[in-house]
């Protein structure tokens, strides 16, 4: 069940970046969403979370962005703040929407500081606040969805 809604989201992902437009205010991030939302499916079994979070990440890397193991790295470090927000919260739609928001703001930062650290572009405040709030509206509404 785990595996068939991440594929979905995965595909579902792709459409939506053929469909908008990147300069829009909707920034596909349905599969990080996914990852947030369907955590307490693991019944705190970590190890395997992580497991599917480097994988997603990998495939996702291959596919979308042919930058090996660079979103690999991000999913990781994602995968693992969202272990903790866990720790502390219940599950709720209003809990699920204040993660997913904390994790997409965590996501996009970690990657725009890789992307900053491998010199693939300068630090920019104003293009890091842009990719959030552009990516948070559509992925907020597909959290509630899948949740």
């Amino acid at each position: 069940m785990i595996s068939l809604i991440l594929i979905i989201s995965f595909i579902l992902e792709g459409i939506t970046s053929n469909l908008i437009s990147l300069n829009s205010l909707f920034f596909p991030l349905f599969t990080l969403v996914t990852l947030a939302t369907i955590y307490p499916l693991f019944n705190k079994n970590n190890n395997k979370f992580y497991l599917y979070s480097i994988f997603v990440g990998f495939i996702y890397d291959i596919v979308y962005t042919n930058a090996p193991f660079m979103n690999s790295f991000a999913f990781l470090i994602t995968a693992y703040m969202i272990k903790l927000l866990y720790e502390y919260i219940t599950v709720s739609k209003f809990n699920i929407i204040l993660v997913n928001i904390i994790v997409i703001v965590f996501h996009q930062t970690v990657l725009y500081l890789l992307l900053c650290l491998f010199n693939y572009t300068t630090f920019n405040e104003v293009t890091l606040f842009t990719s959030l709030y552009s990516s948070i509206i559509i992925n907020i509404i597909y959290g509630c969805v899948i949740f």
